[in-house]
């Protein structure tokens, strides 16, 4: 399967307990610039572990992957 970076995790464990945060709050709250987060949901969302639902004002994040695999 796939190896998870601790960067990855990091991403995945916010979307996952804040689903409705814009980029830029998530950016806030890891302390990384919005490009960073911005790479970081694409790579995912490739990946297909997340998918955005919704505006991208109006949506939320959904995992799609089981939260356990992030501990």
């Amino acid at each position: 399967g796939y190896c998870f970076t601790d960067e990855d995790k990091m991403v995945l464990t916010i979307v996952y307990k804040y689903p409705k945060l814009t980029q830029k709050e998530l950016a806030m709250e890891l302390g990384w610039t919005v490009d960073r987060v911005k790479y970081y949901l694409s790579k995912m969302k490739k990946l297909q572990f997340i998918k955005r639902v919704g505006s991208s004002h109006n949506g939320y994040w959904e995992v799609l992957i089981d939260e356990n695999i992030l501990r």
